[in-house]
């Protein structure tokens, strides 16, 4: 039975280290600003991908606010309409 749990220790142990593998960087200083320039790159993409977004949902929530005002609106107007119809019977 042991001989079954060093085998289960070993293989988590060794898919924990092959899914990490790939973080570790052993290299020289030229690699990692190249490695650094590239993450910055990435960001910046992201952060322009992520502020387009953020642009389109605030203009989406202006125009949503500005509907929402407008339909309750029409609906003051409407009670209004119904209570002087019922008023005037």
């Amino acid at each position: 039975m042991a001989e079954a749990y060093k085998g289960v220790q070993y293989e988590s142990l060794r898919k924990m280290y092959a899914d990490r593998e790939k973080l570790l960087n052993i290299s020289p200083k030229e690699n990692l600003e190249e490695l650094r320039a590239k993450l910055k790159g990435e960001i910046e993409e992201q952060n322009k991908q992520l502020q387009s977004m953020v642009n389109t949902l605030v203009s989406e929530n202006i125009n949503l606010k500005k509907r929402i005002e407008k339909t309750e609106n029409k609906l003051a107007e409407l009670e209004k309409i119904i209570r002087n119809a019922l008023e005037e019977k």
